[in-house]
């Protein structure tokens, strides 16, 4: 069960891409640091098989604004099936395929997964789409801090050289190189 929005009313939910929704959206609009308390309470085998065994826990760690995950278990056998991410490889931690095949209303939107790095020029590309899609909230009134914070980046959006790298590594098929565009007209240094 986890936190979730419905009709714009806080709301709990079994559904976990709706809570994955609820969670992308949230990091999107708040960026930086989020503190969610308890996301889930499990109280059957089957929840702690949507939760567990869908590599949920994972996939949060792998989000650029998660610090920790807190997972409750009843014993040492959880503890170990839980924690049994450690020993994965960057192949076996590719959770895109998961994400792309169970949600597809990620598609041409950015969820900071850093699937499309290395930039050659070192432009941090999530950093870049955050602070847009932070922008595109209002585009009329842009807060001094998201302006701020993009031209405190060492590479923005005005450096791209529109290589395309990072548009053929990217699993939900983000328009890149037209957002860099949109992040130099919208934030640009000058």
């Amino acid at each position: 069960m986890g936190s979730t929005d419905v009709s714009q009313q806080y709301d709990i939910s079994r559904d976990l891409p709706v809570v994955k929704r609820y969670f992308e959206d949230l990091l999107r609009i708040f960026g930086g640091y989020i503190d969610f308390g308890m996301l889930f309470f499990i109280d059957s085998d089957r929840d702690y098989k949507n939760v567990f065994e869908t590599g949920f826990a994972d996939y949060a760690l792998s989000r650029p604004t998660v610090a920790s995950v807190l997972i409750g278990c009843k014993n040492p056998a959880e503890v170990d099936e839980a924690t049994r991410y450690l020993t994965l490889d960057d192949s076996e931690r590719d959770y895109s395929k998961i994400l792309s095949s169970e949600r597809n209303d990620f598609k041409g939107n950015c969820v900071y997964c850093g699937h499309c790095q290395p930039c050659p020029l070192g432009i941090g590309i999530a950093s870049v789409n955050k602070y847009l899609d932070i922008a595109r909230l209002d585009t009329a009134n842009i807060p001094p801090s998201i302006k701020s914070h993009y031209s405190g980046l060492e590479h923005s959006g005005e450096d791209c050289i529109v290589c395309g790298n990072c548009e053929s590594r990217c699993p939900f098929d983000v328009p890149i190189i037209a957002n860099m565009r949109e992040a130099s007209e919208l934030l640009g240094r000058s």
